[in-house]
């Protein structure tokens, strides 16, 4: 990455922490409690030097290793429409309908709800239906929007095979 690359990274993280700070409505928990930096009861920061958009690899290699590369590629699809900080899909600045999740990850009905029962079944994701719609969270500690996650998302995975969390 170039220099102006990782300064332009640099400049969207300071903003993403002024704005997550300013927000009363975040409920901000950090994803590692041995890296948290308490800023106060509600919110917790993960180590400033982390990267934004943070991919665990060991839990990355097991799902490569157990689900294949056409299932692990679409986790990597997914990671690209995560909203920020609850980790869930986001297409346009909406919740996607099945249709736009289709189009997005460019396969079928039948493929997509058979990659949706076996990311769910490896508690990689979870589907929660709202009034909105149908909303897929990914597993932060899979692969986390940021370095702060919404403490709701962060207990729907909180048994994960995935956490490491002492």
């Amino acid at each position: 990455m170039t220099n102006e690359g990782k300064e332009l990274l640099n400049i969207m993280a300071e903003a993403r922490d002024e704005l997550a700070e300013q927000g009363e409505h975040y409920n901000i928990v950090n994803m590692n409690d041995n890296k948290r930096k308490e800023k106060n009861k509600n919110k917790a920061y993960v180590n400033k030097n982390e990267p934004y958009n943070v991919s665990y690899p060991k839990s990355l290699a097991y799902l490569k290793t157990n689900l294949g590369y056409d299932i692990f590629g679409i986790i990597y699809m997914l990671t690209i429409a995560l909203d920020y900080p609850s980790n869930s899909i986001i297409i346009n600045g909406e919740i996607p309908t099945i249709d736009e999740l289709l189009e997005f990850l460019d396969i079928g009905r039948t493929k997509f709800y058979e990659v949706m029962k076996i990311l769910e079944n490896n508690n990689v994701i979870k589907r929660v239906k709202k009034p909105a719609g149908l909303v897929i969270y990914l597993n932060p500690y899979v692969h986390s929007s940021g370095r702060q996650i919404d403490i709701k998302t962060r207990d729907m995975f909180r048994d994960s095979i995935f956490n490491n969390d002492e």
